[in-house]
């Protein structure tokens, strides 16, 4: 049989190219640069995003149960904060029967503890907040949602509006920061109210934000970080790149 000298002149003259190890190596080396710039700005943009989503359910959840407890007592307006002996009794008295019935949770604090709140909470800077109304004291009332996470709250003294507060997951985790995973919202009703139903009224995006920056300090009012959940709010239930993340 006649052998097909095109064929294997084909086989013996085709060259075979290969990478280097040197090549591969290169390769590898930009790969892992580009991952190394990439990979904490994907890590971040996700936590921002995870933020937001529990965030908006939090806000959510809170905003349903205020509209549940109107239908069956009427509108915060008209309810009546009037002649308890002490703070514990007003914050108990409005979470038993305007709040909590209307929410799914899993575990109440009646005085506030550890077990649902976090004892060390932290400011912007990340530093420790000390004497402040946000920490867990005997005259509030926190508790866990099936959501997993907790709230926290008390009513103004004057019984014309509340601070609640979230922190996005639990007391257990995170780094219990305000701005970070825990934030507030407060509500105004009546009359002599000048906050109105929102935080948000009458405010400007700057006066917002300066409720929510950085100021390195290490004790500070709380209402310092208290407008972050309004500041993401306000821009559309986004982080903008001026937040102080």
């Amino acid at each position: 049989m006649k052998e097909d000298t095109n064929i294997l002149s084909h086989y013996d003259t085709k060259r075979r190219t290969a990478f280097t190890l040197a090549e591969i190596l290169i390769t590898l080396g930009i790969i892992g640069v580009v991952s190394a710039i990439t990979m904490p700005m994907l890590i971040t943009h996700y936590q921002k995003q995870a933020t937001v989503n529990q965030l908006k359910k939090a806000y959510s959840e809170f905003s349903q149960a205020v509209k549940m407890a109107e239908i069956d007592h009427g509108l915060m307006e008209t309810w009546n904060f009037e002649g308890f002996n002490t703070a514990l009794e007003r914050n108990t008295y409005f979470g038993e029967n305007y709040l909590l019935p209307y929410l799914k949770v899993v575990e109440k604090c009646i005085p506030s503890s550890s077990k649902c709140w976090a004892d060390e909470i932290r400011n912007v800077s990340g530093n420790i907040v000390t004497g402040s109304v946000i920490n867990s004291v005997n005259t509030r009332v926190s508790f866990i949602t099936a959501s997993g996470y907790s709230g926290f709250y008390w009513l103004n003294g004057d019984g014309l509006g509340i601070w609640y507060w979230v922190d996005l997951n639990g007391p257990k985790k995170g780094s219990n920061r305000l701005g970070r995973d825990i934030f507030g919202f407060h509500i105004g009703w009546g009359a002599n109210s000048s906050s109105g139903r929102s935080t948000l009224n009458n405010l400007t995006r700057d006066e917002i934000k300066e409720h929510c920056i950085d100021k390195g300090e290490i004790y500070y009012s709380f209402l310092d970080g208290s407008y972050c959940a309004d500041l993401i709010i306000f821009d559309g239930w986004k982080i903008a790149p001026d937040y102080p993340w």
